[in-house]
């Protein structure tokens, strides 16, 4: 079976080692056991946006229609308990302390206990109570970073259950969209005005603004993704700059910029970067496709992958590797591809296979 929508949104891996890709037309589930993929909720113009492995090895989907869940003994996919949020805008979800899911809505933050699938209430706390909010992530300390629309960011702690108000320091007009916790506790919050470093307190540690005069500041504001090597060193993906490197224990940024030469990326938007190896990184962009960055050398190339018509994809939304090494690449609107670097062999998935 192919997929059901050639536009992905997100790609997950579950217990079992199995692919689930969300689309904006359902979502498909890639079975390491058949090779094959199977649909649910297709023709139903669902989007899914979101997939969650919680701690307890459930599947949640965040989709255009609620939160849903997979059922394994029943191999469907179906409404999560008593989900209120069907009706409302989810922009995120999230598992917090004590086995509790937190979603994020165009009317306030919910709560489900996980345990009873029990919503327990919809407005915890009084900052978010019927507001809009526009995004929400979770750190490494189950902490949910949340900005509210026309307000600005509040942090929530789902252990002690009380809110930092960070509107001084993250205005209104702000939007964050990434966020990442490095090897030290540091908080990094890519935004649309440069980056914010918060300690583990939350302290304000530093704002890194775009700045040409100083080889120690961003060469764009626009922060669209946030990886730490196995290096410790932060690999910032920007919008229209390319890649802004934080080399540990160095003051200036090194730069990997847009260009034609063997050191430029071929993209200037930086949707992803993830590790393929101790010298190497894929580097997801929107507008020059999957390129292949070596750190050692420093050469980029722009990594061809051909679907039968010779048309490699531009638009690259979502990396992951499965884990037999092999690397899945989510498309704006030519579906799935995979590589396998161990026989140089690239395969394609869409709607249309």
């Amino acid at each position: 079976t192919s997929l059901s929508n050639n536009i992905i949104n997100t790609i997950a891996k579950d217990k079992y080692g199995n692919l689930w890709v969300g689309t904006d037309d359902g979502i498909c589930v890639y079975k390491i056991s058949s090779q094959k993929f199977k649909r649910y909720l297709t023709g139903q113009r669902i989007r899914c946006d979101q997939i969650l492995l919680t701690s307890t090895v459930e599947l949640l989907l965040e989709t255009s229609s609620g939160i849903q869940q997979y059922d394994e003994t029943k191999d469907i996919i179906e409404v999560y308990g008593e989900d209120p949020s069907i009706e409302l805008d989810i922009t995120g979800i999230a598992e917090g302390a004590r086995q509790m899911l937190w979603i994020g809505t165009d009317r306030g933050l919910i709560q489900i206990d996980m345990k009873t699938r029990k919503t327990l209430s919809n407005y915890p706390t009084a900052e978010f109570s019927n507001m809009h909010i526009q995004r929400m992530m979770c750190d490494a300390d189950k902490r949910l970073w949340i900005h509210v629309r026309n307000k600005g960011l509040f942090v929530y702690d789902t252990y002690s259950q009380k809110t930092v108000d960070l509107t001084h320091i993250f205005p209104n007009y702000e939007y964050f969209h990434s966020l990442a916790t490095d090897s030290h506790g540091n908080i990094w919050v890519g935004t649309q005005h440069g980056i914010f470093i918060f300690d583990r307190t939350l302290n304000l540690k530093e704002h890194i603004l775009q700045d040409f005069s100083s080889t120690a500041n961003l060469n764009d504001n626009s922060i669209y993704a946030i990886y730490e090597d196995r290096s410790e060193n932060m690999w910032i993906g920007t919008y229209f700059g390319g890649i802004n490197l934080f080399v540990k224990g160095f003051e200036n940024i090194k730069v990997y910029s847009y260009g034609s030469s063997s050191k430029h990326l071929k993209g200037k938007a930086v949707r992803q970067i993830l590790e393929n190896n101790e010298t190497e990184l894929w580097v997801a962009t929107e507008d020059g496709g999957l390129n292949l960055l070596n750190r050692k050398t420093g050469d980029i190339r722009q990594f061809a992958l051909h679907n039968g018509s010779g048309n490699s994809p531009y638009n690259i939304h979502s990396l992951l590797k499965d884990r037999n090494g092999k690397l899945w690449i989510g498309t704006f609107s030519q579906g799935v591809y995979t590589y396998d670097a161990r026989t140089n062999h690239t395969e394609s998935y869409n709607s249309l296979k």
